[in-house]
């Protein structure tokens, strides 16, 4: 017995019990009912017995008189389930006590029991759960491995040998990685760890059989013994497809709030729905998995396959979308609809997240104040904190981090880094590798440098989050600013650098020293304690000469005056500078005392006979400064310190007038003679700008009145030249003609109130001018809003241009009905807006039926002129004109509705007159299709309905054919392979068109695919077969068979015969067989 034993601990052992799927359950000594698993249907029958009292036996085994025990295996009587206290004697000798707890096991016969029981440690009192695992190990329906904590595989049950496809012995041979795939190396490290640590939570991991044929499984373990050695209980069941995608959609399939379906992505055949769906939807699981979308219609606008492919071919989701959601009451409901693509393996599903519109308000309210609370703990904190979406994208950005940048955190937010930061600190807080970042990771510190310039050390931690699939979510980083501590702690070596470095490296001669004792009434002398080698070349002595001496005793130039200012700096602290010509190297040197700390002197040269070079180049500089005056786009005139004129550019004499040479000397009053509000400036303004020192700006209403008398208006700027000593030395006055820029700005101005379509006042005019005249004196007053019925269908139909031409005639119409203080304008697309102060309800009335009148006696062909109107009258000042103006359009809508239709109608007949009116031949090959298409539906067996749905498609299959000029349709001979892909998007434009109008929209599928081939190589989707409509593949016989046997300007007709000959041969490959097997029966007929 002892063989078959192991040992674990009581919870989980019980865990264990809970989580297989075959059927376990434990009863008492009085048999009561202990612990029972997940219970199937087979189980309730024992479970009834149970709960009836089934009865336990008692039975001890004692030690016998002569010191021998009784059979050392419990024995299971007849008349009892089994022994609950017992002793048994191991091979090695040992006596074990034993209680016992049996589970009935369904598929065993007769009185046979099977159980766990309670080993009993007489001398402790301690007890340890005992399980015969082998044999129940082989009854459930889950694969079991037993791994020691080396990893060697010590015992898997039978259904792991039939899955893995091994033998119990080859199995021992193995170690648990050696099942796992190569590529998954770091993630079966990981998983290892966790096993033989007790850390490891219900996961999915892929398993090889012994072909290499890979096998998703979902595991679960728990620390054990077996053969008294420690080891890990592995619990493993095959993963279905299915399983794996609603485990990757998570719990919330099941727990969340929202309504979910998973869909293949190919056919959207609904996989799964959660009970949330089922509850609100009205609809059984039954009735909604297994079926696509197409044939369950319940999710609008998703009715069709073809339209959802193209919605979604650019793109992987649909996000944030209201739908419309058919409920099996037959009401619907409005929803926030999300769809995201999920990808397993080389298959694809579609997720369908769905909340209420109401629910999904709610949650994004409180959504939004968790981010908020979030936002502001972020924020007040002092710890920078980041989130990387990537290696280098930053997601949320805390204040301390944006301010220490010198940035605004919203400016941060989900941008690269190499947007926001310099690119030296991309490298600092991003990461080099995104995807194979581990586990959390610190820095000691690490210095940068800021945009400002200043360096600064972090401390950074990196913590990468990992979604479901264990793949890296976000990187959370943190940063503590270590650079005070660090500085602290190494200011003694950093101020001894950076002496050493200011001595030794820096450009200037320097050269330390020291203050010796004072000796009788001599005065302070120094010595040299450090000298750098600049110092040396720039005074001609060398290291050996300098090194040590005293000052006195240095021949250097002017030392008299260095030793006054080197004794007042080391005791006083006192900085002096002086410039000084060293005859010995000629070279000049301006000479900086100081003293870095008491007693001790620096005396540092810097070369400066560049900068004495210099001076000698002004004049050059000054000539150069000149010709870029003259250069400049401006008008420049500069004046000496009589404010007489000294330099005019080219572009102040083509504004003044006056030529330079004229001017000169000239005072500046003379030249530039200034208006401001018709009057003239006084001449001695430019002497007082000087006199005090000041400036003036020539602001836009300035004139200037030129040599001509010609008067311009400009702006810029007068400014006083002052010398090195601060005193006024002329002045300078640039100013540029903004003639034309007045006139743009004009412009821009009339544009900014004005519709550039129709020249009438745009929206932002006419919500200001409602605002500015929403008082009591001007009411009553009236908003009339007005809509352009059929805007849509126009440009469908007849293209842009003929849209912009009808909002151009409205706009006419309106300007000539309205007074000139009745204010109109467009407010944007089809919506225009009339504002009536004093109107009342009845004036505006019969302004209406004006307008009315004037867009029925409109003729515009082939427009159709057509408004919908509504308007309601402010009439005390305690209403809300906001109020008002939603009742105007409320009531404009109510029009729309009622006279919408008929306005479409109009417009479909008159678009059918146009091509009837293009192509002579349009309106008997329409009849003649007509005619064979009624023929055969009727000989089908179509209903009534259906026969008049087709002989309205058969009338309208060629609409789209008023997007095509009339010489390509008209044209003798072939097309080219650009003209006849043109022609082809007739049917893309009829369909277009026949959508927007609510009572042929049904039909408008048929028009769309009446070119498709049964074939599959028609257009302009490709379907083929029965794909393809019914009333459509009977359009496509009817009318090519009246196409080849009626003339056309690009062939010759057929006769009867040779177009049945090839409506035949192309049954089939272009024809549905059937469709044209009943036309030629029909054919007769005619």
């Amino acid at each position: 017995m002892s063989k078959a034993m192991s040992t674990v601990q009581g919870d989980e052992l019980r865990e264990l019990l809970q989580e297989i799927s075959d059927i376990a359950m434990s009863i008492d000594a009085g048999g009561q009912l202990l612990e029972i698993n997940a219970l199937s249907t087979a189980a309730q029958r024992y479970l009834d017995a149970l709960q009836e009292g089934l009865l336990a036996w008692r039975f001890l085994m004692e030690k016998a008189d002569d010191d021998t025990l009784e059979p050392s295996s419990p024995v299971l009587y007849t008349g009892g389930p089994g022994a609950t206290e017992f002793a048994v004697e191991l091979s090695d000798g040992q006596v074990l006590h034993f209680r016992g707890r049996f589970f009935i096991k369904p598929q065993t016969e007769g009185r046979q029991y099977e159980g766990y029981f309670i080993n009993i440690h007489k001398e402790t009192g301690q007890e340890n759960m005992i399980l015969n695992f082998e044999s129940f190990f082989h009854k459930i329906d889950q694969m079991v491995l037993v791994v020691s904590l080396q990893k060697q595989i010590l015992f898997a049950n039978e259904q792991a040998l039939e899955k893995l496809n091994y033998s119990l012995e080859e199995l021992k041979t193995l170690k648990a990685p050696d099942l796992m795939p190569e590529d998954d190396s770091m993630h079966q490290a990981k998983v290892m760890q966790d096993f033989c640590n007790g850390r490891l939570k219900p996961c999915e991991l892929t398993l090889l059989t012994r072909d290499s044929r890979p096998i998703r499984v979902r595991i679960r373990s728990h620390r054990g013994q077996w053969n008294k050695s420690p080891c890990v209980y592995c619990l493993a069941a095959e993963l279905t497809e299915e399983d794996e995608i609603i485990q990757r959609v998570g719990k919330i399939f099941q727990k969340g709030s929202a309504m979910l379906m998973v869909l293949e992505a190919d056919s959207l055949k609904v996989v799964q729905v959660n009970d949330i769906f089922v509850e609100n939807s009205g609809y059984t699981k039954d009735e909604i998995e297994g079926h696509s979308l197409d044939e369950l219609e319940i999710l609008y606008p998703l009715r069709h396959y073809k339209i959802l492919k193209a919605e979604l071919k650019d793109r992987e989701y649909l996000h944030e979308k209201e739908m419309v959601l058919k409920l099996g009451s037959g009401e619907s409901m409005d929803v926030i609809f999300n769809m995201d693509r999920l990808q397993y393996h080389e298959r694809s599903y579609y997720v369908i997240f769905m909340l209420p519109l109401g629910k999904h308000k709610a949650i994004q309210r409180i959504l939004a104040a968790k981010a908020r609370e979030r936002r502001i703990l972020l924020d007040n904190i002092r710890t920078q904190v980041w989130y990387l979406l990537d290696a280098t994208t930053y997601g949320t950005v805390n204040r301390a981090h944006a301010e220490f940048l010198g940035l605004r955190a919203n400016a941060m937010v989900y941008q690269p880094m190499k947007n926001v930061l310099p690119e030296g600190l991309v490298s600092v807080f991003g990461l080099k590798n995104f995807e194979d970042f581990q586990d959390t990771a610190e820095d000691s510190g690490q210095w940068l440098t800021l945009p400002s310039g200043e360096a600064r050390c972090l401390k950074i931690s990196r913590t990468p989050v990992r979604n479901l699939e264990g793949r890296i979510q976000y990187v959370v980083c943190s940063a503590e600013d270590v650079t005070r501590e660090i500085l602290d702690r190494r200011t003694i070596e950093t101020r001894e650098e950076e002496f050493r470095t200011l001595i030794t490296q820096m450009a200037q001669g320097i050269v330390v020293f020291s203050a010796l004792p004072a000796e009788d009434d001599r005065e302070t002398d120094f010595q040299v304690t450090k000298i750098n080698e600049r110092f040396l070349k720039m005074t001609g002595y060398t290291e050996e000469e300098m090194a040590g001496c005293r000052f006195s005793a240095l021949a250097l130039e002017g030392a008299d005056s260095w030793l006054k200012a080197m004794t007042e700096a080391a005791f006083t602290g006192v900085t002096a500078a002086h410039e000084q010509y060293y005859e010995k190297t000629k070279r000049w040197f301006n000479v900086t005392i100081y003293s870095p700390r008491y007693a001790t002197v620096a005396v540092m040269l810097d070369d400066i006979s560049c900068r004495k070079r210099i001076s000698d180049s002004l004049y050059v500089e000054k000539e150069r400064l000149k010709m870029t005056l003259l250069s400049v786009g401006d008008g420049i005139i500069t004046t000496d310190a009589t404010g007489k004129t000294v330099l005019m550019n080219p572009v102040a004499e083509a504004i003044t007038g006056w030529h330079s040479a004229e001017a000169y000397r000239r005072h500046i009053s003379t030249v530039l003679k200034i208006q401001e509000g018709g009057q003239k400036l006084d001449p001695r303004l430019f002497d007082s700008i000087m006199a005090l020192k000041g400036s003036l700006e020539l602001k836009s209403e300035w004139i200037l009145r030129t040599r001509a008398g010609k008067q311009i208006p400009v702006e810029g700027t007068i400014n006083t030249i002052l010398d090195a000593e601060g005193l006024p030395m002329g002045l300078v006055i640039v100013f540029r003609n903004i003639a034309e820029l007045r006139e743009k700005q004009r412009k821009i101005e009339y544009l900014s109130f004005h519709d550039h379509l129709t020249g009438l006042y745009n929206r932002r005019f006419v919500d200001e001018t409602i605002k500015r005249l929403d008082t009591r004196r001007n009411l009553p007053l009236t908003l009339m809003s007005l809509d352009v019925n059929g805007l849509k269908l126009t440009n469908d139909a007849f293209g842009h241009e003929m849209g912009d031409r009808l909002l151009r005639t409205v706009s006419e119409i309106l300007k000539d009905t309205l007074r000139q203080d009745e204010i109109v304008g467009r407010m944007g697309g089809d919506e225009f807006m009339v504002v009536l102060p004093n109107t009342s309800e009845t004036q505006a009335e019969q302004l209406k039926q004006r307008i009315l009148a004037a867009t029925e006696a409109c003729r515009c062909e082939p427009l159709i002129v057509s408004l919908a109107i509504g308007h309601r009258t402010k009439v005390h000042s305690r209403e809300n004109i906001l109020e008002i103006l939603r009742l105007a359009d409320q009531e404009m809508y109510e029009d729309k509705l009622k006279n919408g239709k008929k306005m479409r109608l109009k417009t479909i007949d008159m678009v059918l007159k146009v091509i009837q009116s293009r192509y002579a031949h349009e309106q008997m090959y329409v009849v003649r299709v007509t005619q064979y298409a009624e023929a055969v539906a009727r000989k089908m067996g179509l209903d009534s309905k259906e026969i008049e749905n087709i002989l309205i498609a058969c009338e309208l299959h060629e609409i789209g054919m008023i997007m095509l000029p009339e010489e390509l349709i008209n044209r003798k001979g072939p097309l080219t392979p650009e003209e006849q892909h043109f022609m082809e998007l007739h049917t893309k434009r009829g369909y277009q068109i026949l959508r927007s109008v609510d009572e042929y929209s049904h039909l408008a599928e048929y028009i769309l695919h009446h070119h498709e081939r049964w074939d599959g190589r028609g257009y302009p989707s490709g379907l083929k077969g029965e794909e393809i409509p019914l009333y459509s593949r009977i359009i496509a016989v009817a009318s090519a068979y009246e196409s080849m046997t009626s003339s056309r300007p690009h062939k010759r007709p057929l006769s009867r015969e040779k177009a049945i000959q090839e409506i035949q041969s192309n049954s089939g490959t272009q024809f549905d067989p059937g469709v044209v097997k009943v036309f030629l029966e029909c054919l007769t007929g005619f």
